[in-house]
């Protein structure tokens, strides 16, 4: 993205990397999301997700909603990792499944109520 020379695109997709990738740079993360705005052309939408290493994940969140706001028709923006730690590998694949399958319809389980919110899912959807 620092390539000047490079066009813009329609589309950015960035996971694993903010906050869960440890050879980022996490205390610019907000540098990151803004230099990923700039390079979008109109109608663009960019998806990318945060975790909670090495930064205040609510803070960085207001900071994200301040930035983007007006700037795109839609911006959705979704915390998750309540059980990704704890059950990850103590437990059957088909309870794992009907687990997922709970959170995908009782959103609250996805963060336990908000109490282990891990990781953020943002998708900023038609660039303004």
């Amino acid at each position: 993205m620092k390539n000047e020379y490079q066009k813009n695109v329609d589309l950015l997709l960035c996971v694993q990397t903010m906050g869960t990738n440890t050879f980022f740079e996490h205390d610019e993360t907000l540098k990151t999301i803004k230099q990923m705005y700039y390079f979008l052309n109109h109608g663009g939408s960019m998806i990318f997700n945060i975790g909670a290493y090495n930064t205040n994940l609510d803070l960085l969140e207001n900071q994200i909603n301040e930035f983007l706001k007006e700037k795109f028709k839609t911006i959705n923006i979704k915390s998750y990792g309540a059980f990704h730690i704890t059950l990850e590998n103590n437990s059957h694949w088909s309870k794992r499944l009907f687990l997922a399958y709970l959170m995908n319809i009782f959103v609250p389980l996805r963060n336990l109520f908000g109490l282990r919110k891990k990781k953020l899912y943002i998708f900023c959807k038609n660039k303004i």
